[in-house]
């Protein structure tokens, strides 16, 4: 699986969870929504480096 289609898998419902605690938290919580971003790219980062890793390891190419 390519990097693009791990990005377009998990950006909606990152996304939504996003606009969700946007919509939801109080005005004193509202910096918890930088939380979303970090998990998301934290998420992507690690599916990647596993991806990558098997690929080297098991020698599939699928990019």
């Amino acid at each position: 699986m390519t990097r693009w289609k791990r990005y377009w898998i998990l950006m909606p419902p990152f996304f939504i969870t996003m606009l969700l605690v946007f919509f939801l938290l109080p005005n004193p919580y509202k910096g918890l929504l930088f939380v979303v971003p970090l998990l998301f790219w934290i998420t992507l980062s690690i599916w990647n480096y596993i991806g990558d890793r098997k690929k080297t390891i098991g020698g599939l190419t699928d990019d």
